[in-house]
């Protein structure tokens, strides 16, 4: 896992469920596509990671979590976009 600064952590989230929307899988599609679990992809969409709530102010100086590299090329492999859509800011 890589540690990362927060804003780029909440777009990652954002953007992962957006496409996955978009895309028309469930998180359970995703899941069974990537060889995961549904929790899995859920933790990943609401930046929860090894118990850390992205969300949570009482953790702000917990350093964030998320998948790696390889992982994130499985994910836009299955959702057929590129790696770098996950990481635009919000609009």
């Amino acid at each position: 896992m890589h540690t990362v600064r927060v804003g780029i952590h909440k777009d990652f989230c954002f953007n992962l469920q957006r496409i996955r929307k978009a895309k028309g899988f469930t998180q359970e599609s995703l899941a069974a596509e990537l060889g995961t679990t549904r929790n899995y992809i859920q933790q990943l969409e609401h930046g929860y990671k090894s118990g850390i709530k992205l969300r949570s102010k009482a953790r702000k100086k917990v350093k964030r979590q998320w998948p790696s590299p390889e992982t994130i090329a499985k994910l836009a492999k299955a959702l057929d976009c590129e790696e770098n859509d996950f990481f635009l800011p919000e609009i």
